[in-house]
């Protein structure tokens, strides 16, 4: 069975269950860089799986742990690396070669810079040259549409 992983609110990966014997087997796959402390949810409870790095974690545990966890829902991740830096307003001559609302966020995500910018359906769409590589999250009620960038500001797609 597949469930989703879920990471600041948002889905970021893929959570297997499988069993071999008695056992369950969680296998987890995300696009996270970096380490992140990793939980199986279920409907009656949750189960710490361990530390997943560089997207990756697979686990085998008995029916004796798993039991309180009951069916299982989703995983969620929480961010263990310090690389990972709130989202803060642009400064000045930062993204200069492009026209940022002033409203633009930014934060250092381990070894990728995130851009986020207002976005609303009807209007026009931001750094509309770089729509592909745009993915949309709504989060305290609005829409933003989020680039990610490697260390050479290139842009980079998102899953």
């Amino acid at each position: 069975m597949e469930y989703p992983i879920y990471w600041n609110g948002k889905q970021s990966g893929l959570l297997r269950v499988s069993h071999i014997g008695e056992d369950t087997c969680y296998e987890l796959s995300g696009n996270q860089s970096g380490l992140y402390r990793a939980w199986v949810e279920g409907e009656q409870g949750e189960l710490l799986l361990g530390i997943m790095e560089n997207g990756r974690l697979k686990r085998r545990f008995s029916p004796h742990m798993t039991q309180s966890v009951g069916r299982t829902v989703c995983a969620r991740l929480e961010c263990l690396s310090q690389t990972s830096q709130q989202w803060r307003g642009i400064r000045s001559g930062e993204f200069s070669k492009w026209q940022l609302p002033s409203t633009a966020r930014c934060r250092k995500n381990g070894a990728y810079y995130e851009l986020a910018l207002p976005y609303e359906e009807n209007g026009c769409f931001p750094l509309l040259p770089l729509f592909c590589f745009a993915k949309i999250y709504q989060k305290e009620g609005k829409q933003w549409a989020v680039f990610v960038f490697n260390e050479a500001w290139e842009p980079i797609m998102v899953e």
